[in-house]
């Protein structure tokens, strides 16, 4: 019979263990969870951030493109036409 005392004990011992065990994994899932959740707001918080970013870059290269655009049609030079009244070797 100290067989199974000793079986009993080691049994009981186990149990214990594995209660333990499963008390810490649940604490630690706990701790997890919300850990994800606070991340979870600080990833929409970015990625709101980079909508916003790129709106502006978006706006501001039109911008540029459009200015470009301006200049080109400002410092257009077209030839002399034959109706200006200016010399052939008349420079623009």
């Amino acid at each position: 019979m100290i067989e199974g005392t000793d079986q009993t004990e080691q049994l009981r011992k186990l149990n214990g263990e594995i209660a333990a065990t499963k008390e810490k994994l649940k604490l630690e899932e706990q701790r997890c969870i919300a850990i994800e959740e606070r991340y979870k707001g600080r990833i929409k918080v970015l990625e709101e951030e980079i909508r916003k970013g790129q709106a502006e870059r978006r706006k501001l290269h039109n911008e540029v493109q459009e200015l470009r655009g301006n200049v080109r049609v400002f410092a257009r030079i077209r030839p002399f036409l034959p109706g200006d009244g200016v010399d052939d070797d008349a420079r623009p």
